[in-house]
C-alpha cells in the first residue's frame, strides 16, 4: 500500500461530503486529482483493502426498526445459506461467528420499515433456510467510534 492509499483510507473513516462530487472534495483535501484518487480506491477495492463505500445509515433515526439475528448452520450448508441470506436487500451484514458453546455460528442483521415487515422477511428467512433462528434485539445502544489510523 502505497503513502497515498494510507491518506485516502484515513479520510474515508472520517468520511465523505454528501454533495455531487464527494471524491473531488476528497482530492481537494489530499491535493491530487479526482482521477487519481477514483483510482486509488479502486485499487485498493481490487487488493482487498476496502470491501464496501456506501452510506451508514441509521435506520430508527428515520423510524425503521432492525434487528441483529443468528442461525445454526451445519458448516456443509453455509456458502448456501449465507447466499439466500444476502439475497435480501433488507439484510446490512451478514457474517460467520465460531465461539466455544455457542450453537449459532451465522449472524446477520435486518432492517425494515416496520415491525411487521421486519417479521415478514425473518419468516421468509427461516422457511429458506429451515435452520432455528434466533433474534437478538437491541436494547440499548453504545455506540463507539473507531478509527484507525495508518
Amino acid at each position: 500500500m502505497n503513502e497515498l492509499q494510507k491518506k485516502i483510507l484515513n479520510e474515508l473513516q472520517i468520511g465523505l461530503q454528501v454533495v455531487e462530487r464527494p471524491f473531488l472534495e476528497l482530492s481537494k483535501r489530499l491535493g491530487v486529482d479526482e482521477d487519481v484518487v477514483i483510482s486509488e480506491i479502486r485499487s485498493l477495492i481490487n487488493d482487498g483493502y476496502i470491501r464496501r463505500v456506501g452510506p451508514i445509515i441509521d435506520a430508527t433515526a428515520l423510524g425503521m426498526v432492525g434487528t441483529l439475528a443468528a442461525i445454526s448452520v451445519p458448516e456443509e450448508e453455509l456458502y448456501r445459506v449465507a447466499t439466500y441470506i444476502n439475497s435480501f436487500d433488507e439484510v446490512s451484514h451478514n457474517y460467520l461467528r465460531v465461539a466455544e458453546g455457542i450453537p449459532y455460528n451465522l449472524w446477520f442483521t435486518v432492517s425494515a420499515k416496520d415491525r411487521d415487515d421486519l417479521d415478514e422477511i425473518l419468516d421468509e428467512i427461516r422457511t429458506g433456510i429451515n435452520y432455528p433462528l434466533i433474534e437478538l434485539p437491541t436494547r440499548r445502544l453504545f455506540k463507539i467510534g473507531v478509527e484507525f489510523r495508518l
